[in-house]
């Protein structure tokens, strides 16, 4: 395969958009990590750090690479108490490390949460004449809490979503007539759950819980930009509340994003405002101006990985040069009130 890097492609889009943007970017990214432990965890002066193998390709990691895993530590305690109810020390255990970054500068990988998928006596299970164990492929993503947010202050969203493995999450609310992000963290999540779950008798608070679940079979390849809205119209059409991701490949590595959901009933309509262009505005709010012609540039809408243009990514796929993929994800629920 003839490999465009992704440095490359964002070099090029960089050049075309003059770095202005629809809206400013995400720089944060985390995931869910499944691997193979090396060696027994590490919980020398309080901190819990893992020796273990990636066994799937992600953001952060590649099928094969052995990391250090070491736990926040605001979360090892809760990290080696979870270890330990699944018997998961051992080595040749496959744990499932959750809310997972790469810290760049010590280039280990930062864990909020750790799950046994198989214990290291189930994984040689023909040893002991039980049945083999494997992970083939993980598609669930962690749980996903959302309620109703019953004590409401200034600032704060309606409802709330938390997914488990998460310290912080971000919210919309409004604030003084406008619509603002803002960062709340576990204590707070906390305290507001706990207040949900006291007032749950009340027909207007309701709680969730959801396991939203990545279908890798239902994947549709994109070229073009016609195929991309072919692709939305099939995985959407019946199934409007569902999150589409965005992958792609180079032979080498991977990346990925979540396109927003969808607004709206039509589908066509949805699919062709997600892949429009809109006026490009630099980190200030300013228009930027294309200087040979005076005109402001314009850019994607949304790009469908961050930092590369829609069009250069469409032409690399036509190339041979990438292969691009729409899977589609569904939260299943697990209980409510």
């Amino acid at each position: 395969m003839n490999t465009t890097t992704f440095s490359t492609l964002r070099t090029q889009s960089q050049q075309t958009s003059l770095g202005a943007t629809a809206k400013p970017p995400t720089s944060h990214q985390s995931c869910d990590v499944i691997v193979r432990l090396e060696a027994p965890p590490d919980t020398q002066n309080g901190r819990l750090s893992f020796q273990a193998t990636a066994l799937f390709d992600g953001p952060h990691t590649q099928a094969g690479q052995t990391d250090t895993y070491v736990a926040r530590p605001e979360r090892t305690r809760e990290c080696l108490e979870n270890l330990n109810k699944g018997a998961g020390s051992g080595p040749g255990s496959v744990l499932a490390f959750g809310n997972a970054w790469r810290d760049q500068e010590s280039n280990t990988v930062s864990i909020g949460w750790v799950n046994t998928a198989i214990s290291a006596q189930k994984a040689k299970g023909e040893l002991n004449h039980h049945h083999h164990r494997r992970i083939e492929m993980a598609f669930a993503q962690m749980p996903v809490l959302d309620f109703t947010n019953v004590n409401r202050a200034p600032g704060e969203p309606e409802r709330v979503r938390w997914p488990l493995g998460l310290d912080t999450i971000q919210a919309r609310a409004p604030v003084d007539g406008r619509w603002q992000t803002a960062i709340f963290h576990r204590d707070w999540l906390k305290d507001k759950l706990q207040a949900t779950w006291e007032a749950r008798h009340q027909d207007q608070v309701s709680l969730n819980l959801r396991l939203p679940i990545l279908y890798p079979e239902q994947a549709m390849r994109v070229r073009n930009s016609m195929d991309a809205r072919t692709a939305l119209h099939a995985l959407l059409k019946e199934h409007p509340y569902r999150s589409i991701l965005t992958r792609i490949s180079d032979g080498q590595a991977v990346e990925t994003r979540w396109q927003p959901l969808m607004r709206g009933a039509d589908v066509t309509e949805w699919a062709a405002q997600l892949l429009s262009q809109t006026p490009g505005y630099d980190q200030q709010g300013r228009p930027v101006a294309d200087p040979d012609t005076g005109e402001q540039v314009r850019v994607d809408r949304f790009s469908l990985i961050q930092g590369v243009n829609n069009d250069l990514l469409f032409d690399a796929a036509q190339q041979g040069q990438l292969d691009i993929e729409f899977l589609p994800r569904e939260a299943l629920l697990v209980a409510s009130k």
